[in-house]
């Protein structure tokens, strides 16, 4: 036989249900927040865990009333009003934690890109290059590296201001990237200058590369920041065949093997491809 609810008994009822639903919500918030919160997952799932069992809590009271039992309407509103505050401060604290997820978004962009042209800075791209020698090492192939230096860059400073020779950085930045893969690697080094490394590429394919950088940014970059002289680069290439040796000290040799190619090339007239000798093979031991 069904329990007939008195009037304060329904008000009781109805406080703890929407004591209930808050503690829910703030259970649900916490849940939702364990596959984000990486270190902290385990501290979520205890809030969450601990959660649950206030829900369960506030369960107990709404059947026993179900079942003829007292009415206590100050426990209930007690009830809503600290299930209302538990939820609204578990909300926030998460959007706080999305706040600091955000910011080191902005952290890691600030300590890996170029301001200027997107592009990943200096020490980003060596460490993404000791990387791919040590991938290359352990997967077995070549890895080919390009020195790319806009020529005469200097002369648009001079001539047309510093604010188009960044329109020119950031021209001859978004040309390079177009020409490559996702896997290759390009940073800007400082400058003018820039890095390239292509993952497995040997030298046939490396040289096409190289060929075909130059040739898009002779023919797009000058007209689109205005320019009247032509924008051109001259690119040194080296290959990089991984051994045993540091990851570091192995880019560091290619580098500096396709900086003096790059030398050679600007040497030769600019606007050209220049490769240095294939390094021969340090003997096994």
């Amino acid at each position: 036989m069904g329990v007939t609810l008195h009037a304060d008994d329904r008000l009781v009822m109805a406080l703890m249900a929407l004591a209930t639903v808050a503690q829910l919500l703030a259970a649900a918030a916490a849940l939702v927040q364990i596959p984000r919160a990486g270190r902290y997952r385990v501290a979520w799932g205890l809030v969450s865990a601990g959660l649950m069992l206030m829900v369960l809590r506030r369960v107990q009271p709404m059947q026993a009333l179900l079942e003829g039992g007292p009415a206590n309407v100050w426990d209930a509103v007690q009830a809503l009003w600290i299930s209302a505050l538990l939820a609204l401060g578990l909300l926030g604290v998460r959007e706080l934690f999305a706040e600091v997820e955000r910011q080191q978004g902005v952290l890691y962009q600030r300590a890996t890109r170029d301001a200027l042209t997107g592009l990943n800075n200096r020490q980003h791209t060596l460490q993404l290059g000791s990387r791919e020698v040590e991938r290359a090492r352990r997967g077995h192939f070549p890895v080919s590296v390009l020195m790319v230096d806009i020529d005469h860059f200097k002369l648009v400073n001079d001539e047309r201001g510093h604010m188009v020779g960044d329109e020119a950085l950031k021209a001859v930045s978004r040309t390079l990237l177009a020409q490559l893969r996702a896997s290759d690697v390009l940073g800007r080094l400082g400058g003018e200058e820039f890095l390239v490394l292509l993952p497995g590429e040997a030298e046939a394919d490396a040289r096409d590369v190289a060929e075909r950088l130059r040739a898009a940014v002779e023919g797009s970059c000058a007209q689109s920041v205005g320019l009247t002289r032509p924008l051109t680069i001259s690119v040194g290439r080296s290959l990089l065949v991984p051994d045993a040796r540091p990851a570091e000290d192995q880019l560091a040799a290619a580098i500096q093997r396709a900086d003096e190619a790059l030398y050679q090339a600007k040497s030769e007239g600019r606007n050209r491809v220049v490769a240095s000798p294939v390094p021969q093979l340090p003997p096994a031991e």
